[in-house]
């Protein structure tokens, strides 16, 4: 399974994007703001997005969030970094919140998060199940 998260707007508080699987879009991301690390940018904890590059997901269980969720292994500079739940930008230290874009709440906002979350694990173990590797790439 291959995921892309296309990077499409960037504000002082996040960064959106277009969640593709295996070329579909479903899904929008809000991460924190992009500080361009891959180029050289500075890192702040807990207020910086992942690197761009491609990354192997493996579905493990959270204890913070008591469940099972998307975890991408070997980001450089982070450590737990998983795809979850949640609205804005400080719901997030460095992950990946997946949801739907609504206009609710305009910029640096999704919505509908959980229901998202939970359809993009389900296509995961699926795609585990019959031994499918996932990965994600940052663009």
């Amino acid at each position: 399974m291959y995921l892309q998260s296309a990077r499409t707007s960037f504000t002082n508080k996040s960064t959106e994007s277009k969640l593709f699987v295996n070329g579909t879009e479903m899904f929008s991301v809000l991460e924190d703001v992009d500080r361009f690390l891959e180029a050289g940018g500075v890192k702040i904890y807990g207020e910086t997005a992942i690197p761009r590059g491609i990354y192997t997901i493996i579905l493990s269980y959270s204890n913070r969030f008591k469940a099972i969720l998307p975890e991408i292994l070997n980001v450089s500079q982070f450590t737990s970094i998983r795809i979850h739940w949640g609205n804005k930008a400080e719901d997030s230290e460095g992950c990946l919140l997946a949801g739907k874009k609504g206009s609710k709440q305009g910029d640096n906002w999704i919505e509908q998060s959980r229901d998202a979350v939970i359809e993009l694990v389900l296509l995961m173990q699926a795609a585990e199940d019959i031994g499918e590797e996932i990965t994600i790439e940052i663009v």
